[in-house]
């Protein structure tokens, strides 16, 4: 009879476990998933932008405490509650509103952190650290630059960013301002002549910027208010560039010529700066003349030929007409590209090729990659443009035609930029 009544109440006690454990396991799936959807939300708005932040930390309503969001690398800890650019999400209703059909049953029981202590509201020492290390919001428009740095930023902090800025040799994006890379002061910056200082100079080195960043803050700057929270915004006037007296009279012919043959028009001008830096009755000592440096029985026989369709060659009158010069000039590069080498597929092998044959010749150029034209091409196509560069620039057998290259691309390069922001 005991040994019944023993046997009776283990049973009674192993069913009260199960069913308790059964609504544990429950209230545990509904925790998962509460976790999970919260950890998904803040993470969501970890990155938001600038507006979320000052959002975030200057809303209009009421402040709550900020809790921390949930760990995703341990799923014991209980706070579950998350915080986004809105506010609180304080339980499973506000993640999945179908669960609000029956609020009783459904409501998950949430282990929330006590509050804390009003001083910690707003942990405005990490506010403010972020801010700093936030990079300042840079844009470039037409007629200036626009620089807005966080309220807390101090001027030396300002007047550096703006040094960097107007310094670096490539376009600026936000983050270089507060990069620690160091300027290369032997490039030239790639505002420079666009951005001038107050006497109307242009800054080449950090300590002419430096200087300038005083007066723009000074005269140039305004301190802006959104939800109570102050940004410094520093205007930098911005001149547009001109063509340069010395290629306006030629760019007409130049853009005319580039389009018929589809070269880029900052090609024709390296070109041309190269070979006779822009002297209409320039003679080389193997007699090639004129602006494009035209010879008249290699070059100027071959336009003849294949473009114009006549026997012979143009006379010195004619290449030392300067329109007629670069129409020629413009025809052999087209010639380079769009016949003798058009069957390098690779664009910028092709260019470097036409520019070390427009120089030096098109048969040596290619002797460099086999003994015949079709070995050559089909041993350019298998190689990239850095290894044809390192060929033509380092093998060539002409020391002028290794430095030729390296300027026209340079030029080519600055001529592009011109083109670009001129008007």
């Amino acid at each position: 009879m005991v040994k019944d009544i023993r046997t009776v109440s283990i049973l009674v006690s192993l069913s009260g476990l199960l069913f308790l454990s059964s609504g544990y396991l429950f209230e545990f799936h509904l925790w998962a998933k509460l976790n999970q959807t919260a950890t998904s939300s803040s993470m969501t708005n970890y990155g938001q932008s600038v507006s979320g932040i000052r959002h975030l930390v200057n809303s209009s309503q009421p402040k709550q405490p900020i809790l921390e969001p949930a760990s995703t690398n341990n799923l014991s800890d209980t706070p579950v509650t998350s915080f986004t650019a809105s506010g609180l999400l304080n339980s499973e209703a506000e993640v999945n509103p179908g669960l609000q059909q029956n609020p009783v049953e459904n409501q998950p029981k949430l282990q929330v952190r006590p509050q804390l202590p009003e001083p910690a509201l707003v942990n405005k020492a990490v506010v403010e650290k972020t801010l700093l290390t936030r990079a300042p919001f840079f844009i470039e428009l037409d007629n200036e630059l626009i620089i807005e740095f966080p309220g807390q930023y101090s001027n030396h902090q300002i007047r550096t960013a703006i040094s960097r800025a107007l310094t670096l040799s490539r376009p600026v994006i936000s983050k270089d301002l507060i990069s620690k890379e160091s300027i290369n002061t032997s490039h030239r910056p790639y505002y420079y002549k666009r951005v001038k200082n107050q006497y109307n100079k242009p800054i080449r080195y950090p300590a002419q910027a430096y200087r300038y960043a005083d007066y723009l803050i000074s005269n140039h700057t305004e301190t802006l208010k959104e939800d109570d929270t102050e940004f410094t915004v520093v205007q930098i006037p911005l001149q547009k560039l001109t063509i340069p007296y010395e290629i306006e009279n030629y760019h007409h012919w130049v853009k005319q010529y580039a389009e018929q043959f589809n070269l880029p028009v900052e090609l024709v001008f390296a070109v041309m700066r190269t070979e006779s830096y822009f002297n209409p009755t320039a003679v080389s000592k193997s007699n090639a003349l004129g602006l494009m440096q035209i010879k008249p029985k290699a070059a100027g026989r071959d336009v003849y030929k294949y473009i114009d369709n006549k026997q012979g060659y143009p006379s010195e009158t004619q290449l030392f007409n300067p329109q007629e010069n670069i129409r020629i000039g413009v025809a052999y590069l087209g010639l380079l590209q769009n016949k003798y080498l058009r069957d390098i597929t690779n664009p910028k092998s092709r260019e470097m090729m036409m520019i070390s044959a427009y120089n030096g010749g098109l048969s040596k150029a290619l002797w460099l990659f086999g003994d015949t034209p079709e070995k050559a091409v089909n041993r350019i196509n298998q190689l990239y443009p850095r290894n044809i560069y390192r060929k033509l620039r380092y093998d060539h057998q002409s020391a002028e035609t290794r430095a030729y290259l390296d300027k026209v691309l340079r030029h080519k390069k600055y001529y592009g930029k011109l083109m670009q922001a001129a008007v």
